[in-house]
């Protein structure tokens, strides 16, 4: 695993070298359109901030995080304009991706533990090598190599300490059953419900009077059900749900799966029984269910193996999420101001959205 670290450092400093530092300006979402006019990589160096928090008197540079966010946003941001509220959540979680990384990695220098660096010394060596030839390498050479020492450290520190805090002990069979007990859900298999749905389409947005027409269609429809027509037959004429292919037949399905409108309809079925007309945001739609199988409880002889690498994977998670709470409670974490104000104009944004959402929802109730 340190090798992988190591290497994937070394292809990051042959970007780095290739294009030196690449700047992103946060003040305005990306585009092709709104980006800044090009600037210098001295000058961009010189508007930048110093460091982007200081954890107990260690800094993270503001150009490494900057470095950072630009490999997160070329993995996560494709194409088009990004808006604002996702540049700025992927920027506040770059920074506590490496804030968390940064107290890891102090607590494993308090801790003193032991890392082998020869393996760091030869590939830097040989990195070195390949590099003396280019025009740049030797005005670049000590920033870059004493940047990329740093970060293998920190990584192999990070990574070592990682593997120890999540260490478990082989579990007993008491604590096996324990889990099992405790977390039935986790091994029982839920109900599944074999459904039909005959679903009319119609546009969210459509006029009243256009949903008025698909409820009178739904309610003919369901007349005819009850008078004995097929509902497979009706389904491959009438609805626009992609099941129509199949005659409507959705299929076994489990709680979670359909909406709660339309899982509240169902609910109310015996088997062979259709639903009244169901408002969905879709359009009108009515149900059939054709079978119901009851949850299973599996038995413990048969999901011990199951119990107990959940019982490992979640022991793990836990004492990692532990730790981190841990250390973030007892550092001290100065932020630079300019985080502190992204910060802010996230939770602004977040607030906006969620008030956008209430409306929305509180529009669409009555097609629901």
């Amino acid at each position: 695993m340190f090798v992988r670290l190591i290497n994937s450092h070394l292809q990051g400093a042959r970007i780095f070298i290739a294009c030196f530092i690449s700047i992103l300006i946060f003040a305005a979402p990306l585009s092709a359109q709104n980006a800044a006019p090009e600037q210098t990589t001295a000058q961009k160096q010189n508007s930048l901030p110093d460091y982007m928090a200081i954890i107990d008197g260690e800094e993270i540079l503001w150009l490494d995080y900057i470095d950072a966010f630009n490999t997160a946003a070329r993995k996560t941001f494709y194409h088009g304009e990004v808006s604002q509220q996702r540049q700025l959540d992927l920027q506040i979680s770059i920074s506590n991706d490496m804030i968390e990384k940064q107290l890891v990695v102090n607590e494993a220098v308090r801790r003193n533990i032991a890392i082998d660096e020869t393996i760091i010394d030869q590939r830097l060596e040989d990195f070195d090598k390949e590099n003396s030839t280019s025009e740049s390498w030797a005005s670049h050479r000590e920033a870059v190599l004493e940047s990329l020492r740093k970060k293998m450290l920190n990584n192999i520190l990070e990574q070592a300490l990682e593997t120890e805090i999540r260490k478990v002990d082989e579990p007993k069979e008491e604590e096996l059953r324990s889990f099992y007990t405790e977390n039935i859900d986790m091994f029982t298999e839920p109900t599944q419900e074999r459904v039909g749905v005959i679903l009319l389409g119609v546009e969210p947005s459509a006029l009243s009077s256009v949903w008025a027409a698909a409820n009178e269609e739904a309610k003919r429809i369901r007349g005819w059900l009850l008078d004995g027509a097929e509902f497979a037959k009706l389904a491959k004429l009438h609805s626009t749900e992609e099941s129509s292919e199949n005659s409507g037949d959705m299929g076994y399905l489990h709680r979670g799966m359909l909406s709660e409108s339309a899982q509240t309809a169902v609910d109310k079925l015996s088997i062979g029984e259709i639903s009244e007309v169901v408002q969905l945001l879709q359009g009108p739609a009515l149900f059939k269910l054709y079978d119901r199988r009851p949850s299973v409880v599996i038995p413990y002889e048969d999901a011990r193996e199951k119990s107990a690498d959940l019982y490992v994977r979640n022991k793990t998670e836990t004492q990692w999420e532990e730790f981190i709470s841990s250390q973030l409670i007892s550092a001290s974490i100065e932020y630079h101001p300019k985080i502190l104000e992204m910060q802010q104009n996230l939770k602004a944004l977040n607030a906006e959205e969620a008030k956008k959402q209430q409306e929305r929802e509180a529009t669409a109730e009555p097609a629901q």
